[in-house]
């Protein structure tokens, strides 16, 4: 098929806007993981007394590995989530943003 156009093609205005929705996510992962993990109990003055995640934390025994549950969301409640959590909410917002304009587009 010599001169075929093929309807998949990306336009530059794809990449704009999926770039843009990727640009998004990025930005929004710590927001959101952190006011869910605030809900919980986890922050960044430590675990709240009475709160969903002191009664999570307790289910432990009191000996809380490191790498566990409990750990990795106190962690991320004190400190923040890492590159590896804001690259993945790049990803999620990227395809989310792709998957509305092919909607978009096809209709």
């Amino acid at each position: 098929m010599t001169g075929a156009t093929p309807s998949h093609a990306w336009s530059l205005g794809d990449v704009f806007v999926i770039g843009i929705g990727v640009a998004g996510g990025i930005v929004a992962v710590p927001f959101v993981v952190s006011a869910g993990l605030g809900v919980l109990g986890f922050s960044t003055a430590g675990t709240a007394a009475g709160s969903i995640g002191a009664a999570f934390m307790s289910s432990y025994g009191g000996s809380i590995a490191a790498g566990s549950a409990v750990s990795v969301m106190q962690s991320a409640g004190a400190a923040g989530v890492g590159v590896a959590i804001k690259a993945l909410g790049g990803v999620a917002g990227g395809a989310a943003t792709y998957a509305a304009r092919k909607k978009y587009n096809d209709n």
